[in-house]
């Protein structure tokens, strides 16, 4: 699978687990919802049961109800302000007479205070608890005047426990069934894109067959060339025949053979072909020195200045295969060069730049000139594209791509920004 159609599968791959997932969770969030609700509603069904049933003991002192101890308490205030604390049963309040009440005699000017309805819930001790108030509780057998208040507390330990319980397994199903949804989305993913990658390789096969083809005839039309001249050298013939017709000849043939190599380079690329065994450690700044002088005479002969701000406090050593950097490297100086007017201006910049932890070498290329178009700076690196369609005599439309198909496979990246009266692309490698 070519390295265009692979990123194609993951971002479907990806845009696919982004929707499922937010379809997962927000189903998961409504069923959370909906038992948390039914939960805690028993919970307040049960509270005002136990509410009804004191109630019910208040009217029958006889009446004898016994609670789960350590699920609910009950505390009273009498008409002189002492707290009772019940353990849950009432048959065992007489006998209640430990540490309990002391905690919340100290603890009812805190919370005592927040009491404020006759339902709600409060946190004490970090746990939240459900309570009811009844005023003015007619008296009892142990309580012969009538509380001035009695409130109910009823423990919701069991149910956060259990929703507790309930999120983690919804949790861990949920991401069994993501990761199954995942390969067996991969698996059709790839049976679904299995015709596009065929014809692409296809494609690619193609490409490489016809350049290898095409060579032959360049090499013979060469090898012809050649001789002819020598023919007409030596028969004295030579000033009865314009050398520029043979010169013409070879100069297409050295441009149909630089086509060549470049669809070969990309498709080799495409096909993701391992040459690091050819990487080596690069003087960036000095890369750039080679190829500007390789463009001097062309910037005298169009009147354009130039200026070279080089790293001088640094060396901007990268990784790479030198051939390569410096062609990628060329081609963005012959693109500002042909796109600048006469008296313009190209600026060369080397330097470094840190992003996040990683420090990266920087060449940069700025260009005066009408700039080039936001809708033109999207395609701006695809083979063939030209931004500027008035000035195709020249070039097929591949150095861009053969430039980014450099930096990427150095493990870098290239990007271009224009604005009117400026172009400027822009390579990073990280150093080494």
């Amino acid at each position: 699978m070519t390295t265009l159609l692979r990123k194609f599968r993951n971002r479907l791959l990806l845009l696919s687990m982004i929707a499922i997932s937010i379809v997962m969770i927000v189903s998961l969030v409504a069923v959370y919802s909906l038992n948390e609700y039914r939960v805690q509603n028993a919970d307040r069904e049960m509270l005002d049961h136990i509410e009804s049933t004191m109630l019910t003991v208040h009217d029958d002192p006889g009446f004898e109800v016994v609670f789960p101890p350590g699920k609910l308490f009950i505390v009273r205030v009498d008409p002189r302000g002492v707290i009772t604390v019940s353990p849950g049963s009432i048959t065992d309040w007489p006998a209640y007479v430990n540490a309990v009440q002391t905690d919340f005699e100290e603890m009812y000017g805190d919370w005592g205070s927040k009491l404020k309805s006759a339902q709600g819930s409060i946190k004490i001790d970090g746990k939240t608890w459900l309570y009811a108030f009844n005023f003015r509780a007619p008296p009892i057998e142990y309580f012969p005047s009538p509380a001035i208040e009695e409130y109910i507390f009823l423990s919701t330990e069991d149910t956060e426990k259990g929703l507790r319980r309930l999120a983690l397994s919804m949790f861990l199903t949920g991401i069994v069934v993501l990761a199954a949804f995942f390969f067996i989305s991969r698996a059709f993913a790839n049976r679904a894109m299995r015709p596009a990658v065929e014809s692409f390789a296809q494609q690619r096969r193609f490409v490489a067959d016809a350049s290898h083809e095409l060579k032959t005839p360049l090499a013979i039309i060469d090898a012809n060339a050649e001789a002819a001249l020598g023919e007409l050298t030596s028969s004295g013939q030579a000033d009865n025949i314009p050398d520029l017709f043979i010169g013409r000849i070879e100069e297409e043939s050295g441009k149909m053979r630089e086509l060549i190599d470049s669809l070969l380079y990309l498709t080799s690329v495409e096909d993701g072909a391992d040459d690091s065994s050819e990487d080596i450690s690069i003087d960036l700044t000095a890369a750039a020195e080679d190829e500007i002088r390789r463009i001097e005479a062309v910037l005298f002969e169009k009147g354009i200045g130039l200026e070279f701000r080089k790293s001088l406090n640094e060396k901007l050593f990268v990784k790479a295969n030198q051939k390569r950097i410096k062609q990628a490297i060329l081609v963005l100086l012959d693109n500002a060069v042909k796109y600048t007017d006469k008296g313009g201006k190209v600026i060369v910049v080397t330097g470094s730049v840190k992003r996040a932890a990683t420090k990266s070498a920087v060449f940069s290329v700025t260009n005066t000139g009408a700039g080039i178009s936001t809708e033109d700076l999207s395609h701006i690196f695809e083979r063939f594209y030209r931004a500027d369609k008035s000035r195709n005599s020249q070039g097929y439309g591949l150095g861009l791509s053969i430039a980014k198909a450099i930096v990427e496979r150095s493990g870098g990246k290239i990007n271009c920004s224009s604005e009117s009266g400026s172009t400027t692309f822009t390579i990073e490698l990280p150093l080494v």
